[in-house]
């Protein structure tokens, strides 16, 4: 039955989705193992992308911006959902001007992804965008553990 259930799931999200969502929770994990992590109001830990960013320093964020393999994600980032009035409505969100900020916008890919405002209905209006924001910040995340030698050791560990 729960294997029915991610099946189904894995055929309703493009590719590059499902390469996002493991990409993405994997360098989570890695950031809390190279305690890179922080205490919620609730006790909880969770990865401190704050602390991260400045270890990358903003050379990082020109290093992204001069290759050009992420235009969509500095030039028309992903918006952030909200209600207004009750309704569901997308707010449009700055460009990134600095590290946090861009993965700010590489979050917001996973909140909208991981919360169910893309590819509920496996149709997306604005699928091709949408395919370019999900590439373009795995393809960052690469490219920041080609940075942090501590980061990508606890990346590549084997999950036993």
């Amino acid at each position: 039955m729960a294997q029915d259930l991610s099946d189904a799931l894995v055929r309703q999200l493009p590719p590059a989705a499902v390469s996002f969502f493991a990409t993405f929770s994997r360098f989570e994990f890695a950031l809390k193992r190279s305690k890179y992590s922080k205490t919620g109001g609730s006790g909880g830990v969770s990865a401190d992308w704050d602390a991260f960013s400045k270890i990358l320093g903003n050379k990082f964020l020109d290093k992204i911006r001069e290759s050009g393999k992420a235009a969509t994600l500095l030039n028309n980032p992903p918006k952030k959902q909200v209600l207004v009035d009750g309704d569901l409505s997308w707010k449009v969100v700055a460009n990134p001007s600095n590290v946090n900020e861009l993965f700010g916008a590489i979050r917001r890919v996973r909140n909208n992804l991981f919360h169910g405002a893309k590819y509920s209905t496996g149709v997306e209006a604005d699928a091709v965008r949408d395919q370019r924001l999900l590439e373009e910040a795995s393809w960052v995340l690469h490219v920041a553990l080609e940075e942090v030698e501590q980061i990508r050791e606890q990346f590549v560990q084997p999950l036993a």
